[in-house]
């Protein structure tokens, strides 16, 4: 049976999917709390001087800028890449050998990437004959390093202050490393696959043909009682390829 609209009122739902135009991967936004547009007008009037009372005698309004702003509350290495100007590279385990880290007594240090908490660390000083420092007597493992004992007992400081080098082997988990600001700004397809939750969930949709996104305005890394969001802003350019009567270069939807 062929899907009929039932009311038109409206609560939009659904997917929004970035496709890079420069080609690769589409990825999926996630979870989007609000999606806005905004349509800015260059307003051109010719005043009537005719009469005390004024009014307009003809009005010429031109779309300046189309834009919009979404929200997403899944920080996704994509997302955070997108909104950062940022490349993005997934890199797998490996067994990482001889890391020079500095280290004072009583002070956390991160390893150059994040370790496997399952898997062994080893840490030696880098004076003199080499030392294996001891686990739980020397150091403690955190989640990114380790930390240094107040007053550990198989490397000696001087002063609180004093820095000492040592070497580390671990194994790297698969992680993200996102650059940001590394990156040009890219252009993408946009398109939305929407669903009207008012409308028995009828499937609506959106493909804006050129978008370029800016860089975050703003993100909450750390602290707060909510879930953190991204926020994510981006300017619809006209897409030149999109010629024929009646044809939008700009943003084409569907709906029951």
């Amino acid at each position: 049976m062929a899907l009929v609209s039932e009311t038109r009122g409206y609560k939009g739902r659904g997917r929004f999917i970035l496709r890079p135009l420069g080609g690769g991967r589409p990825f999926e936004l996630g979870n989007v709390t609000g999606f806005s547009e905004s349509i800015e007008i260059d307003r051109q009037a010719r005043q009537d001087y005719t009469t005390a009372a004024g009014g307009e005698l003809d009005v010429n309004e031109n779309v300046s800028t189309f834009t919009f702003e979404a929200t997403c509350n899944d920080i996704t290495p994509k997302n955070l890449a997108a909104a950062f100007l940022a490349n993005s590279e997934l890199l797998g385990d490996q067994a990482i050998t001889g890391e020079t880290v500095s280290v004072w007594s009583g002070t956390r240090v991160g390893f150059k990437y994040l370790p496997d908490p399952d898997q062994t660390v080893t840490v030696e000083t880098t004076d003199g004959s080499p030392v294996t420092l001891v686990e739980g007597t020397d150091y403690d493992r955190t989640p990114h390093g380790i930390r240094i004992k107040d007053a550990p007992t198989n490397i000696t400081f001087a002063t609180l202050d004093e820095e000492l080098q040592v070497t580390v082997s671990y194994n790297r988990n698969p992680q993200y490393l996102i650059q940001a600001l590394a990156a040009a700004q890219q252009t993408y397809e946009l398109r939305w696959e929407g669903l009207n939750a008012v409308d028995g969930g009828n499937p609506m949709s959106a493909t804006y043909f050129r978008v370029k996104l800016s860089p975050t305005s703003g993100f909450q890394r750390h602290g707060g009682d909510d879930f953190a969001e991204l926020a994510l802003s981006g300017t619809v350019l006209a897409d030149e390829t999109r010629t024929g009567a009646g044809l939008s270069r700009f943003v084409e939807m569907a709906m029951i």
